[in-house]
Order: C-alpha cells, then sequence, then structure tokens
C-alpha cells in the first residue's frame, strides 16, 4: 500500500519532539480525564451518653426493730378491739418476747374447740382435769387416749382422733395409713379437726396445716377457723367468707356465696355455716333432709354428722334434720345442753351439768358414756371478759 506523504511529514515531527525533549502541545496529544483527589471527611463524633448514677439499695431494717415494730403493731390491733388480727399478728411474732402467750391467750376466746366430739363409731370427751375419755370401736386404736393430760380441744375422725395441748402441740392416735396422724412436728396450733383420711389445724397467725390426704392449704390466710370432713377441708376466714378444698361431687364445696358465717363444720356427705344472726345455711347431699335448715333460728352451734345435722339453740335446745335410722336425734332426758356433736351413726351432747349424754346406734359401744360425768364446759362468756 503507498504510504501518504502528510503521515510520513507527522512522523517525522514526532521523533525530532521526543528527541529534543521538547513537550507537545495538547492539540497533538490524546485528551485525558483528570484524577479527582479524594476529600477526606471526618466521622462525625458520637455524643457520650451519661451513664446513670445507680439508685442505693435500702438498708434492710434490723431484725430486732422489724419484731419490734410488728409487735407494736399487734399491740394497736388489740387496742382497736381487733382481737382476731391481734391474735394472728401476735402469732406471726411467735418466739419473740411474750407473743407467743399472748396470741393464745386470744385465740382461747375466740377460737372454735370442740369439747366432745363424735365420730364415725367412737366418741371422745374432755374431763374437767384435762385428761380425755373414750368409747366405742377402737380397731386402729383410735381410743388410746388414756395417757393424754392437759388437752384443751380435741376432734374424732373416722377411725382416728386428735388432742390439741395448750403449747400449741399435737397429739394423735388411730389410724395413720394416710398420715393423718403424723402431727408430731406441728407447733402453734390454736384448733384442730380430723376428718376421714386427713387432719388440719389452725395456727396463731390464721394460716392452716394439714396432713393426711393431700389438699394444698398453702394459700389460705386470715383464717378463724378449720373444718375436716369426708374429703374435704373447709376454712373460716376472718371476713365471714369460707373457703373449701377436696372432694365437692356432692355440692358440699359450694361455699363461695356464703357471708357473715361464724362458725362452720364439714361433715360426710355436707357443710354446715351458723350465720351472725343464729340462722344456718348448708350445701350438698340433700336427698335425707342433711340440709334442711332454712328454718332454724337462734342458734349459736352446728354439727354436722354422715346422715344427720344438729343445731344448738340459745335457750338450749337440739335442732336436727337428716336421717333418724338410729334414734341418733332422739335427745330424750336431755338437760341444758352446752355443746353437741353428730357422728356417724350417733349423737354425744355435753350438759351444763357437766354430764354428756347420747343417742343412736351403739353397735360398738360408741354411746356407752354413762360416767361421763365430771367433763369439760365451755368458757362462759363472762369468763372470756
Amino acid at each position: 500500500m503507498k504510504k501518504s506523504p502528510f503521515r510520513a511529514l507527522l512522523a517525522a515531527v514526532l521523533l525530532t519532539a521526543f528527541a529534543a525533549g521538547c513537550t507537545l502541545p495538547d492539540a497533538v496529544l490524546p485528551a485525558t480525564t483528570p484524577t479527582a483527589t479524594p476529600v477526606l471527611t471526618a466521622a462525625p463524633t458520637a455524643t457520650a451518653v451519661p451513664t446513670p448514677t445507680p439508685e442505693p439499695e435500702p438498708t434492710p431494717e434490723p431484725e430486732e426493730s422489724r419484731l419490734a415494730r410488728a409487735y407494736a403493731e399487734a399491740e394497736a390491733l388489740l387496742s382497736a378491739g381487733d382481737t382476731v388480727h391481734a391474735a394472728m399478728a401476735f402469732g406471726a411474732l411467735s418466739g419473740y418476747g411474750d407473743a407467743a402467750e399472748r396470741s393464745f391467750a386470744l385465740w382461747d376466746k375466740i377460737a372454735h374447740r370442740e369439747l366432745i366430739s363424735a365420730g364415725e363409731n367412737h366418741s371422745v370427751g374432755i374431763r374437767a382435769d384435762g385428761t380425755v375419755a373414750a368409747a366405742g370401736i377402737n380397731f386402729d386404736g383410735q381410743c388410746n387416749v388414756a395417757d393424754w393430760t392437759d388437752i384443751i380441744a380435741l376432734s374424732a375422725g373416722t377411725a382416728h382422733t386428735v388432742g390439741l395441748h395448750p403449747d400449741g402441740t399435737v397429739v394423735a392416735v388411730g389410724n395413720n395409713r394416710n398420715g393423718q396422724c403424723d402431727v408430731a412436728d406441728w407447733t402453734d396450733i390454736v384448733a384442730v379437726s380430723a376428718g376421714t383420711t386427713q387432719t388440719v389445724g389452725l395456727r396463731s397467725d390464721g394460716t392452716a396445716v394439714s396432713v393426711g390426704t393431700d389438699y394444698d392449704l398453702s394459700g389460705w390466710r386470715d383464717l378463724v377457723a378449720v373444718s375436716a370432713g369426708m374429703g374435704f377441708t373447709l376454712g373460716l376466714r376472718s371476713d365471714g367468707t369460707v373457703i373449701a378444698a377436696g372432694s365437692g361431687v356432692m355440692g358440699q364445696c359450694d361455699v363461695g356465696g356464703w357471708r357473715d358465717i361464724v362458725a362452720i363444720d364439714a361433715g360426710w356427705h355436707q357443710s354446715v355455716g351458723l350465720r351472725s344472726d343464729g340462722t344456718v345455711v348448708a350445701v350438698g347431699f340433700a336427698k335425707v333432709g342433711l340440709c334442711d335448715v332454712d328454718g332454724w333460728r337462734d342458734i349459736t352451734a352446728v354439727s354436722a354428722g354422715e346422715i344427720h345435722t344438729l343445731g344448738l339453740r340459745s335457750d338450749g335446745q337440739v335442732a336436727s334434720s337428716g336421717e333418724n335410722l338410729y334414734a341418733q336425734m332422739n335427745f330424750s332426758g336431755r338437760g341444758q345442753v352446752a355443746a353437741l356433736s353428730a357422728g356417724g351413726s350417733h349423737s354425744l351432747w355435753l350438759q351444763a351439768d357437766g354430764i354428756v349424754k347420747a343417742s343412736g346406734s351403739n353397735k360398738f359401744g360408741q354411746c356407752d358414756v354413762a360416767d361421763w360425768i365430771d367433763m369439760r364446759l365451755p368458757a362462759s362468756p363472762e369468763a372470756e371478759e
């Protein structure tokens, strides 16, 4: 191919220029894009967040100071006339000064404590000297109370018996297949109740403890009475309401609507409550008239048995409902009644003269109480002041 004269001339010029170290004009050199110099930007400075100063932990109140303050609060309750909560407050301070003694002295006035008690087929009662009399079946040793002394309350269950000492300790004999007699470590107890396979105690601080068939009573508070029945347990609160735990298949635990209650008793198939106005309410198995208490008036105490229910009137007479198959509701020859108890198929009543009478089935000798003639009587209202 033939070369162009212009190309030859341009090549000669370039060679000459490079040889002379000359800089070519921009028109001759190919255009280049200038490289931008990066600009360094300083990172923003983070604003420092002040560290909060922790609040100082409160200094724990010295134990002695706390106890002294609680004791003063208990005294204030008592001065204000709130005997029940004063008893509980002193009871919660057991071991501090004379708190336990003061609590027990108050509970002596307000606790419901049985002096006679009818079980399924046995009977027990406290003599004037604090020893215990027993009659009836002894197959499980439930009548082995001859060595008991200094007893202030007791309760007969289906096949076991429980007793309370004035120092708040408890004794028990009889059927222990479910552990219902394992009460040796109980302390600060102010009332007891024996059921079929359980025993329940009321502590001086208003809580409950139980052994035997497991009914969870751990959340029960502010109690003034407890009662163990057949497969269920009742608790009476200081505000007059009632709580229940256990089997309620016959409606015996339907006590949530009860109000203004001052005494309770759990039977085999029914629950009975005494109102402050002397009327009575009952729930549970009603086919045999167990709960026919609507017309009762002027009642001061109630007791629930297996097939009958009893009420003590203010005039010392007795009201009854249920089946009378064994003449357990026949109170012939009775004097002024001071206390009563309904059992499996028999009844006990304590007269104002300290004599105990019984009616009903005597198949196992549970009514053989003819020699119970010097029994402890309930404290009179005057004595409690």
